[in-house]
Order: structure tokens, then C-alpha cells, then sequence
């Protein structure tokens, strides 16, 4: 059947994905409690699935500020960061994900997800799905003064 035990770890590696996969598309028909959401009028989200991730934003070209996730609850596979922005003009969101004990890029982090609410609707959004080895990571910028609000990247 296998080969070699690379063979092995890849099946194995490859099921994880899967049934991470799996999960993340059951989400929608469970939910997730959105009763937290902010009451700011600006704010965005990032979302992991598998492990964790770290990353950074920032608001109107001013400083870089570096986040990391938290996990939701002990045990899960989900990973979140919120922040709320104060009247921001324009931001710009990157997510890797990383392992969060060694710091080093995490196979395991097979989805990230950055949603950019304004007024609690979602205004832009950018998803990343893995294969395997590779290195996941994201990038989001979107601009709150511009007509044609669509300035993913």
C-alpha cells in the first residue's frame, strides 16, 4: 500500500486536511456565535483553522502592529485575533500561519480568513486554503473612502 513512511506522514498529513476541510465547511450549518461582535463601527477579524497564526496591520500608513491568535477554547482547531479601529481611512491585514510554540511556519494551519466589518457588515474578505507542505499566508487591504470599495489584494 505504502511505500516508504514519507508516503505515510503525506496520507496522513493529507487526511488531516481533509477532515479540517470538512469541519470548516460544517461551520456554517452550526454557527458560531457572533453575539461578540464589536460595537465598533471599524473592525476586522482573522480566523485559523488547524493552528495558529500571527501577523500584522496597519491603520491610515501609520506603524506596523503584530498580532498573534488566541484559541476559542481549549482544544479547539479554531484560532481568532479581533481588533476594533477608530475611524481608520484605510487598512492593511497579512496573516501566516505559524506554529505557535516553535514560531516557525505550522503545516498544520490549513485555513486563514480576514473579514473587514464596517457598521457590523462585512465589507471585504480574503480566504487561503493549504496543500499539504506549503507556507499559508494572507493578505488584505481595503481602503473605507473609496466608492468602489473592493481594494483586496
Amino acid at each position: 500500500m505504502y511505500k516508504t513512511v514519507e508516503d505515510v506522514l503525506i496520507a496522513m498529513k493529507t487526511i488531516k486536511a481533509l477532515v479540517l476541510t470538512l469541519v470548516l465547511l460544517l461551520l456554517p450549518i452550526f454557527g458560531c456565535d457572533d453575539s461578540d461582535e464589536s460595537s465598533s463601527l471599524y473592525n476586522f477579524k482573522v480566523l485559523s483553522l488547524g493552528e495558529g497564526f500571527s501577523g500584522y496591520y496597519i491603520v491610515d500608513g501609520d506603524e506596523t502592529i503584530e498580532f498573534n491568535n488566541k484559541a476559542l477554547e481549549s482544544g479547539d482547531v479554531y484560532y481568532k485575533f479581533e481588533k476594533d479601529l477608530n475611524n481608520p481611512t484605510t487598512v492593511q491585514i497579512r496573516a501566516d500561519g505559524i506554529d505557535p510554540v516553535t514560531g516557525n511556519t505550522d503545516p498544520y494551519t490549513t485555513y486563514l480568513e480576514i473579514k473587514i466589518y464596517q457598521d457590523k457588515k462585512e465589507v471585504a474578505s480574503k480566504t487561503g486554503n493549504k496543500n499539504v507542505d506549503d507556507h499559508l499566508g494572507i493578505y488584505l487591504s481595503y481602503d473605507f473612502s473609496t466608492e468602489d470599495k473592493d481594494t483586496t489584494k
